[in-house]
């Protein structure tokens, strides 16, 4: 992460029993990689890609997922 200059927080999930939290995840997940979860907990959003994403997709969601800013 340090190498990309990632800052945003990110979790590596180290468990082979995968049954016993792919649900945790997203319950309609049928465990594909890649996968990607966006959380705003202050915002109280959740959005989950399952396989791959295009990136134009990829920040529309994000824009969503964060409060306006600026002046309108």
């Amino acid at each position: 992460m340090s190498k990309n200059n990632i800052e945003s927080e990110v979790v590596l999930l180290d468990e082979p029993d995968y049954n016993a939290w792919i649900d945790e995840v997203d319950k309609d997940w049928s465990g594909t990689i890649p996968a990607t979860l966006l959380i705003n907990l202050t915002m109280g959003k959740r959005v989950f890609f399952e396989g791959q994403v295009n990136m134009e997709h990829f920040v529309d969601e994000l824009k969503k997922m964060t409060p306006a800013t600026g002046a309108n």
